[in-house]
């Protein structure tokens, strides 16, 4: 397959070229073709490039016959870029876009704007692929796999014994990474619920949030939520927009995935309580199964927005 890799927001070559090579000697090794885009390995100071060149990046990418558009990673200036995307050569293909973190804002773009695509949250380039430990590389590529091929698998919290969001070891090989045994859990004891996959990175969506294009969510859905190297006093903020917008009157239930480098700011307090709390006031009860594997930590299980999910809480496993 035809991998293009676009660098829309942080200089993730020009910052981290060692691992960088490694994430694309591993896909290489799998058969596939990575294109690289234009602005790869350049850097303008805190991005890749300007404005524009980032969106032409992804135009002349998209020109190239490409199977899959897959970021190199995120960063906060990914939704800048949007308004100068030009899909139109693409309108009679059938697209995969791969991404996670500020790469969400991509994902629905492209699902508005070409009938076709798919949009697969994860992997992304060098975050996914550029790790030393070879079953963490195996999990998320072969989750990527069974997604694009349409394989129905079943997940849970064994699927990844061990998992990371250490920064040791990022860019060189080293002793001091810390992994922690996984562990999923769940706020109910409901057997089975189905629904369309809705969501992503919170703080994206929040940032890029367009009621004129973005897709909407629908009744039933099930939310996805992640985030990364945020505070709980963001997480407070982020998660009442869910509540300020109404979707928690129209979602079934939640995916809450682990935090990567999470800040508690000395409260003891997490994510699931916010979403506790939220639900108390509005005396509402959302099933939720949380500290799943879905966003930042390594290994990553890439899932597919907007097709059918089911989570079996009692086993706390999720298939699609």
């Amino acid at each position: 397959m035809k991998i293009g890799i676009y660098t829309a927001s942080t200089p993730i070559g020009f910052l981290s070229p060692k691992r960088s090579q490694r994430a694309i000697d591993f896909l290489n090794s799998k058969n596939h073709q990575v294109i690289l885009g234009d602005l790869f390995w350049k850097s303008d100071s805190y991005r890749s490039g300007s404005i524009i060149e980032r969106a032409n990046e992804i135009n002349q990418l998209l020109g190239s016959n490409i199977d899959i558009l897959m970021s190199s990673i995120g960063g906060y200036n990914t939704s800048s870029i949007l308004p100068f995307i030009n899909t139109d050569s693409m309108s009679n293909k059938q697209l995969i876009v791969t991404g996670f973190s500020d790469s969400t804002s991509i994902l629905y773009f492209f699902k508005s704007s070409l009938k076709n695509c798919r949009v697969l949250y994860g992997p992304a380039l060098v975050p996914s692929f550029g790790d030393f430990e070879s079953e963490f590389l195996h999990t998320t590529y072969e989750s990527m796999m069974n997604r694009i091929q349409n394989k129905k698998i079943k997940y849970s919290e064994k699927s990844i014994y061990l998992w990371s969001d250490s920064k040791e070891g990022w860019e060189e090989e080293t002793n001091l990474k810390i992994y922690q045994k996984n562990k999923w859990m769940t706020n109910c004891n409901v057997e089975e619920i189905s629904g369309r996959l809705f969501g992503g990175n919170l703080n994206s969506i929040i940032s890029s949030y367009n009621e004129s294009w973005y897709p909407k969510i629908e009744e039933g859905d099930i939310l996805l939520i992640e985030d990364s190297q945020k505070s709980i006093a963001e997480i407070e903020r982020n998660i009442s927009w869910i509540f300020d917008k109404g979707w928690h009157t129209k979602i079934s239930a939640i995916i809450l995935s682990k935090h990567e480098l999470f800040d508690d700011l000395k409260s003891s307090r997490t994510s699931i309580d916010v979403l506790n709390e939220f639900m108390d006031i509005y005396n509402i009860k959302i099933p939720i199964i949380y500290n799943t594997d879905f966003g930042h930590t390594r290994p990553m299980i890439v899932l597919e927005l907007f097709k059918n999910i089911s989570i079996n809480f009692l086993d706390k496993e999720i298939t699609q």
